[in-house]
């Protein structure tokens, strides 16, 4: 019977350490309709954070970086990179990728130049993602991207 007791704990420590554990610190956010933003103040603390915007069948999505300071591509990327997917998760087509240029904060925090991406449908994913060497005044420094739809016409 001892046997029997040991083996039902075992195998329940098993199921904890693989089902129980806690989060590994992320955000997840849903986002819809045909406008609204995506802000890194949601959750400052996390290393992870995805957004999945949605709107109708018949519109596309365009963001807008209108703070924060990013460039185009992330190679070498040792701060905050956001990914942008042309669907509703990562297992979709990368639109395009940027890297928080890692800079000194200023008294003016604007993009160095006009950033955007753009969906082809109705679904558009967004990961952001963290390095561990990303300094604290970047985390803390809020970027803020605005998401707007546009109709588009089936031929």
């Amino acid at each position: 019977m001892t046997v029997t007791s040991a083996v039902h704990v075992g195998v329940f420590l098993l199921f904890c350490l693989e089902i129980c554990r806690p989060a590994l610190g992320g955000c997840t956010h849903q986002l819809t309709g045909n406008g609204g933003n995506i802000t890194s103040g949601t959750d400052v603390t996390s290393d992870h954070c995805e957004w999945d915007i949605t709107t109708a069948r018949n519109r596309i999505i365009l963001i807008n970086f209108d703070r924060g300071l990013f460039e185009r591509g992330s190679d070498g990327c040792q701060t905050e990179v956001l990914t942008f997917y042309d669907g509703g998760s990562a297992n979709s087509r990368v639109i395009d990728t940027f890297c928080r240029i890692p800079r000194d904060p200023g008294p003016f925090s604007a993009a160095p130049y006009h950033l955007s991406a753009a969906s082809t449908g109705h679904q558009l994913h967004v990961i952001l993602t963290r390095s561990p060497s990303t300094p604290q005044w970047v985390k803390q420094d809020e970027f803020y991207l605005t998401f707007t739809t546009r109709e588009i016409a089936f031929g």
